[in-house]
């Protein structure tokens, strides 16, 4: 195992592919000298040999006396940074360091995975992290990771000591996977061409692995999967002792990788869900057409938006549009629940945060503004915003510059802010100059008890949607198509996708009729001017038998017995 050590024989074990060397807090290494810069230096690994170079050209750095900016570390060489000296040290075998130095770089491994964790958003990154860190910790040359999928085995990674994917990821041992699978145990082979049971296993052979571990991914009783490590070196045998060390990484990832593992079908299966209700904006009525003209011409303009609506009008669906028309439709569009975030990670979340600004902050962290870069980001529910990112967000709108959270660097983003509320932020105590900025361009979306008959178009267009996947297709009954007219939706377009899902799932025939949509008497009306009410009423009642009538003007105003041009007169 690699080290530094110090005049007083305390040894730096170098346990990454890239060590980084300065005297900021961030740093693998740090150094508390005035001579040393926050990120001095990096020692690299690569293709089984230690590189060190400066981060920058005014960075002093000595390697057995001579000036260097880029060179390779040889055994013995004396490393001279600021006024701290070290000495470069490479072991023939890990253990020759003595039981307590191989604990102490297994601890440390432990806890440099356990910080990786904390960034991992996906899949593919937790189980490249987990593989780096235990190829490191090991000395091995490669390990492969492999998941139960719907009951078969499949390679999920396969990378080498460089950090690289392998190009023959299928070489694996199909006998120990198996194996380690029937009996949900750790397997070691120590010196493989010794061993009668597996070691002469085809794949072992072609992948020249001198030793070989294996342990399974294992959940309460459930097996999500297999690691194997593999060493060609003689002087690198496995042992018990690394067998232990691999089994407390495969337990530590195998509770983050089952969380993976369900949101990622949490995520498929909401998709699925938005495939069918779909992002289609569906309209006829003079209201939604007039937003959507307004839309078209905000769309191309960078200009900071403020979409106003009651909750489910879908003010998300209208800034979606936005983005989709513009120059950045090809960027990023990140959504951002100001209500939703408590108010105490409000700024970290918008604009990031550094390692140790606040007691729960592990690592370095991009805020939503920086993942927008270039793109659209999209703040619903911004009348819940705290005062002091207020503050923040009126800079960005005004220089495009941020400030993580517990720093003092200033970066420049390039991003257009979309905002929505359902709140009179003119009433509250939301900022007036940020109300300002934001207000430039205004749009109001209609509720959908003020769009006519479009809540009847967009029930038929979704039931167009689920019909696509089914053999035999639904409908509505006549009771239900005027139920849903009659129904002033309070919860808006949201509320009807979510009643249409629910009853096209628990319809138990083909007709979905009112009594399947549950829609009882509807919400209490509230009290208006008689006039304003004849005038809805009136509205409502046409586009009702205009409804019932499939869009037949001339035949509605025959049931109605009024003239024509009343008809257009209230749905145009």
């Amino acid at each position: 195992m690699a080290c530094l050590k110090d005049k007083n024989s305390s040894a730096v074990y170098l346990l990454h592919r890239i060590t980084t060397i300065g005297s900021s807090a961030d740093n693998n290494i740090r150094l508390r000298s005035e001579s040393v810069r926050s990120e001095h230096a990096r020692i690299t690994f690569e293709k089984n040999r230690f590189f060190i170079e400066v981060c920058a050209n005014d960075c002093a750095l000595s390697l057995n006396g001579k000036n260097v900016r880029r060179v390779e570390f040889s055994e013995g060489d004396v490393l001279d940074i600021g006024d701290c000296s070290f000495v470069f040290t490479l072991f023939a075998d890990a253990r020759a360091s003595g039981k307590e130095e191989s604990q102490a770089g297994a601890l440390e491994s432990m806890r440099a995975f356990s910080n990786a964790l904390m960034t991992a958003a996906n899949l593919d990154m937790l189980l490249e992290q987990l593989i780096d860190h235990i190829i490191a910790i090991t000395h091995a040359d490669r390990a492969f990771l492999v998941l139960k999928e719907e009951g078969c085995f499949s390679i999920k990674t396969a990378r080498n000591i460089a950090g690289s994917e392998l190009a023959q990821a299928d070489q694996i041992s199909d006998s120990m996977v198996r194996e380690i699978a029937a009996t949900k145990k750790p397997l070691l082979i120590s010196d493989a061409p010794q061993d009668t049971h597996l070691g002469r296993s085809q794949s072992i052979i072609d992948l020249k692995l001198r030793s070989i571990m294996g342990v399974p991914l294992v959940l309460g009783n459930e097996l999500l999967g297999v690691i194997c490590v593999g060493s060609e070196k003689m002087s690198n045998l496995f042992d018990e002792e690394d067998l232990a060390v691999v089994s407390v990484f495969a337990a530590q990832a195998s509770l983050m990788l089952k969380n993976l593992m369900l949101v990622s079908g949490l995520k498929d299966e909401n998709e699925h869900l938005k495939t069918l209700v779909g992002n289609d904006v569906v309209y006829k009525d003079t209201s939604m057409e007039n937003v959507m003209r307004m839309i078209r011409k905000a769309a191309p303009s960078d200009m900071a938006l403020l979409v106003l609506g009651e909750t489910g009008t879908g003010k998300e669906l209208a800034a979606r549009q936005i983005h989709a028309m513009s120059s950045r439709k090809d960027q990023p569009f990140i959504t951002v629940n100001c209500s939703a975030i408590p108010e105490s990670l409000v700024e970290s979340e918008l604009f990031g945060h550094k390692k140790g600004s606040f007691t729960s902050a592990f690592s370095d962290r991009k805020g939503k503004f920086e993942a927008a870069d270039k793109g659209t980001i999209f703040l619903d529910e911004i009348g819940d915003m705290p005062a002091a990112a207020q503050s923040k967000l009126l800079r960005v709108l005004e220089t495009g510059e941020i400030e993580m959270v517990g720093d003092t660097v200033v970066r420049k983003v390039d991003v257009r802010v979309i905002a929505a509320t359902n709140k009179d932020l003119k009433a509250g105590n939301f900022r007036e100059d940020l109300y300002f900025r934001l207000a430039g361009l205004e749009i109001r979306l209609p509720a959908l008890r003020d769009r006519g008959l479009d809540s009847l178009y967009i029930a038929r267009s979704l039931l167009e949607k689920i019909n696509a996947g089914r053999k035999q297709p639904m409908h509505y009954s006549k009771e239900a198509e005027s139920a849903i007219l009659k129904y002033p939706w309070p919860g808006n377009v949201r509320e009807l996708k979510n009643r249409i899902l629910r009853a096209a799932t628990l319809c138990p025939g083909q007709d979905i009729t009112d009594k399947d949509l549950e829609l009882g008497e509807g919400a209490e009306t509230a009290i208006l001017p008689l006039s304003e009410a004849k005038e809805r009423f009136t509205k409502n009642y046409i586009s009702e038998v205009l409804a019932l009538n499939n869009g037949n003007k001339t035949k509605a105003a025959q049931d109605l017995g009024i003239d024509p041009r009343t008809i257009y007169r209230y749905v145009d």
